[in-house]
């Protein structure tokens, strides 16, 4: 039996994404036993998931694949946290355990040491420029765009990848909001958001949870310009925010 672990926030403001990831992995394991489980040589293997809850907390993250590299000796991986993910890309090189994740961080994927990680998703770099075009096309009159979003490896890159784009477009791109993630109360930031008076407030690489939150809190607030949620799917934010934010 190969043990597929996954470590992704599977309860908080990020569960929507580690759920999907965690079914993902299961139901491809499920379709791998259904088809008669995988031969190699003359051993014949069949599939089963680990899967841990990070909540998306980089110390979480940190523990849990380790426990899955030390503890469970798990040789292959899907993780989702960026800190923790890029943390331990070069350990996990050096035990040879092969990790795909969905870190939005360009420069894992060129570093020797972390040959052994692998990134599934196409990162805010590939997709920044065409996203703000789009959004500057479809609202011709918005003339400026801010991010709000967190304080931590992948809020910052998709920050600075928003801030180019953004010039390239012909935006006014205003000084962005960060905050911690874990933060429970986000209404102090949200007031810093529209003292700038955006057009566009971008929460792409924010939690869904944060970002429907953050949506109830402009509804509230009255605010007429254009929330863009990046990759946050309306099926997942509308149940948190409610139907009319």
């Amino acid at each position: 039996v190969i043990t597929i672990g996954v470590d992704t926030p599977l309860t908080g403001g990020a569960a929507p994404w580690g759920l999907s990831e965690m079914h993902g992995v299961t139901l491809a394991c499920e379709d791998f036993n259904t088809a008669g489980g995988l031969t190699i040589g003359s051993i014949h293997y069949t599939f089963k998931v680990e899967a841990l809850d990070d909540k998306y907390d980089t110390a979480l993250t940190l523990n849990n694949i380790r426990q899955m590299a030390y503890t469970d000796n798990i040789k292959f991986m899907f993780t989702f946290q960026t800190e923790g993910s890029v943390a331990l890309a070069s350990t996990l090189t050096k035990l040879q355990i092969l990790n795909f994740t969905v870190v939005n961080d360009d420069k894992i994927i060129a570093q020797p040491a972390n040959a052994y990680t692998y990134r599934t998703y196409m990162g805010f770099s590939v997709q920044a420029n065409d996203y703000v075009k789009w959004m500057k096309t479809t609202y011709p009159k918005a003339k400026s765009i801010v991010v709000f979003t967190t304080n931590d490896t992948n809020g910052n890159i998709t920050e600075g990848y928003t801030k180019t784009a953004a010039a390239a477009a012909g935006f006014t791109y205003l000084a962005p909001v960060l905050y911690d993630p874990g933060t429970a109360d986000l209404t102090p930031f949200v007031t810093k958001v529209l003292a700038l008076s955006p057009d566009i407030i971008l929460t792409i690489g924010a939690p869904v949870g944060d970002v429907a939150n953050v949506a109830k809190i402009l509804y509230n607030s009255n605010y007429k310009g254009i929330h863009a949620t990046g990759i946050v799917g309306a099926a997942d934010l509308l149940p948190l925010a409610s139907q009319a934010a």
